[in-house]
């Protein structure tokens, strides 16, 4: 194994890959790893033809698939699909959002670095590839920029909450990738209309920047077409399950543009609180009764802002005929909440 470095991730069990120093003839030069949870792995790489620093992902496998020749491509056209697809939805996001790291290269490595390191190459070209996404690197230097979760926590700590009108330039900036998303395409000329989900909205996926404060959602490798079965979610942030003699409402099933609708207003709630919505409160705004739904429609209005906002997150958390049934729709609202904000500092000034 020698030249390749062993990393691993513990989560239901072993996960592991190996990386070489360099990849694609010595253009990306491996830094460190940075993140390593959930689906695949991040490394910190510099890329030599701009001097650059990027974000190069692989796919994490698991000992049996890197040494069982069965195994290897039932795990391997696993992993390129989920490589393809996040590589897929953030072309589409990217190409009317601005709030979207840039793909700088995908590619596929022969010989697969983690093949070679156990020495489970075949000598078949196709058997042995392995694919990668390199991004922009989005921090300072080489070092990583925080997260909206970083950002909360820190101010969690210091008591000092979020403005209305910095709520609205988060959510306004969290909303446009998420539109660019959700946005209806023809992948041929006689295919129907899809559109692409995100399906892991959450704090930890949106990095912040500035100031002045710029927002950017990331890791969309758990992304999926409309109708496709959801791969990657965080419970928290997803409808939550029905307990005993509630009416299960499938929606972690496939893929629907309702689900970031709820992530974005459960990341909405989590930042104007500081603190995420409590399984309680986020199981009777789904299946309570109507008078239930009062108590927690009033929790959510304690927590400080206008009614648009509260309004916002209290319909955005509600089963799916409740729910606020677009992005474009949530869109409208935030530009209200800014004009009456605006009315307001206008009328007082006046005062």
């Amino acid at each position: 194994m020698s030249g390749f470095r062993r990393i691993e991730h513990r989560d239901n069990g072993v996960s592991v890959a190996y990386y070489p120093t360099a990849y694609q003839n010595g253009r990306f030069r491996v830094l460190r790893q940075l993140a390593g949870a959930g689906q695949g792995y991040t490394l910190l790489v510099r890329d030599t033809w701009s001097d650059c620093p990027a974000v190069l992902k692989g796919i994490w496998w698991t000992e049996s698939e890197l040494r069982d020749p069965n195994q290897t491509m039932a795990a391997k056209q696993k992993s390129e699909s989920l490589l393809a697809d996040g590589l897929a939805a953030v072309r589409r996001a990217s190409q009317r959002s601005q709030q979207v790291p840039a793909i700088v290269h995908a590619f596929r490595e022969r010989p697969s670095p983690s093949q070679a390191a156990v020495g489970s190459l075949t000598g078949d070209r196709t058997a042995d590839e392995e694919m990668f996404v390199v991004q922009q690197f989005v921090g300072v230097d080489l070092d990583t920029t925080r997260s909206l979760q970083d950002d909360i926590e820190e101010r969690s700590r210091q008591s000092r909450p979020y403005s209305e009108e910095e709520l609205i330039s988060l959510a306004e900036q969290v909303c446009r990738p998420l539109a660019a998303l959700h946005a209806r395409y023809r992948p041929t000329d006689d295919s129907p209309q899809t559109y692409w989900v995100h399906c892991d909205v959450k704090p930890e996926n949106i990095l912040v920047l500035g100031p002045p404060a710029q927002y950017l959602l990331i890791d969309y490798d758990g992304a999926a077409e409309a109708g496709q079965p959801l791969r990657a979610f965080t419970p928290p942030y997803a409808p939550p399950p029905a307990t005993a003699g509630q009416r299960d409402l499938p929606e972690t099933d496939t893929a629907h543009e309702r689900f970031d609708v709820y992530g974005f207003a459960a990341t909405l709630y989590h930042t104007a609180a500081l603190r995420p919505a409590t399984d309680d409160l986020r199981r009777i705004l789904y299946y309570g009764s109507d008078d239930e739904r009062k108590s927690a429609v009033a929790e959510v209005g304690q927590v400080g802002y206008g009614p648009i906002i509260s309004r916002i997150i209290t319909d955005s958390l509600s089963q799916p005929r409740f729910r606020l049934n677009s992005i474009a729709v949530i869109q409208t609202e935030l530009a209200r909440a800014r004009h009456a904000n605006a009315l307001a500092a206008a009328l007082e000034l006046a005062d």
